[in-house]
């Protein structure tokens, strides 16, 4: 099951998306986490999510593109992690893409 944001959204003007990309800034991130905590989610669950947000920012060097979500899913496969582990870590990115009205750069499946 997919996690909504409660319709929440991140500030448009935090990042100046194109059709094949968006920037996935520190400022961005932080949104994210603001609206997750006064959704009320706990604080180890915010810093979870803050650790695949900044670890994801870093696998494409801080611009997300089309491809980026699924080209991470495979390096992390290839790094050994749990598919149960991926999952949970594309499903947080996907949670932001969300929020940011960025659907088209989602990873639509989840391994099984």
């Amino acid at each position: 099951a997919r996690r909504r944001t409660n319709d929440a959204k991140i500030d448009p003007a935090l990042f100046h998306r194109s059709a094949s990309s968006v920037p996935l800034t520190e400022d961005v991130i932080t949104a994210y986490v603001s609206i997750l905590r006064a959704e009320g989610r706990a604080g180890s669950s915010l810093h979870l999510c803050e650790t695949v947000l900044r670890s994801f920012s870093r696998f494409t060097g801080g611009v997300l593109a089309k491809d980026s979500l699924s080209d991470w899913r495979e390096q992390l496969l290839a790094e050994g992690f749990a598919i149960r582990t991926v999952n949970c870590r594309v499903s947080t990115v996907n949670a932001l893409l969300e929020a940011m009205d960025c659907r088209e750069f989602q990873v639509d499946r989840q391994l099984r």
